[in-house]
């Protein structure tokens, strides 16, 4: 057996176990959630440019519209004010855009995008600058793939 997150309707997640010999691991083995998936992580006082969090979708997708949900937040330490608003959300080589964060612990928000995708180049969540000693930065991104 093995488990795995899965978007409930109304937005939350829970974990959902899978028998071998049903459907996989993976669970879906065709249409959009089959090319869907997540990645979570926490970084304590990570460098410039560190990868926070990361998805990368799989084979098939390529030019495919996903809708990638990023949350993000301190979730440890003593924020300093350079710490608000320093995570972005990257995609392959390059940083797209900045992702809002508080900066005080606990205070999770999330982005919500819209990107194609492309196999095998991650969607990250990644420290835009270097991080104050002692904080922890934390994100989940989920990136489902829309139906064309």
């Amino acid at each position: 057996m093995s488990s795995e997150l899965t978007q409930l309707g109304d937005g939350t997640y829970a974990i959902r176990t899978v028998s071998a010999g049903s459907v996989g691991s993976g669970g879906q083995t065709s249409g959009p959630n089959d090319q869907s998936g997540f990645g979570i992580g926490s970084v304590t006082a990570p460098a410039a440019g560190a990868t926070i969090a990361t998805h990368t979708p799989p084979a098939g997708n390529s030019g495919e519209l996903h809708e990638v949900e990023i949350t993000a937040w301190i979730s440890a330490g003593t924020p300093a004010a350079a710490d608000a608003n320093n995570m972005g959300f990257k995609f392959g080589g390059g940083t797209i855009t900045a992702i809002p964060v508080i900066a005080g612990v606990n205070q999770p928000v999330k982005t919500k995008l819209f990107w194609n995708a492309a196999a095998g180049t991650p969607m990250s969540v990644i420290a835009i600058g270097a991080a104050t000693a002692g904080v922890t930065y934390s994100a989940f991104i989920s990136a489902t793939k829309l139906v064309s």
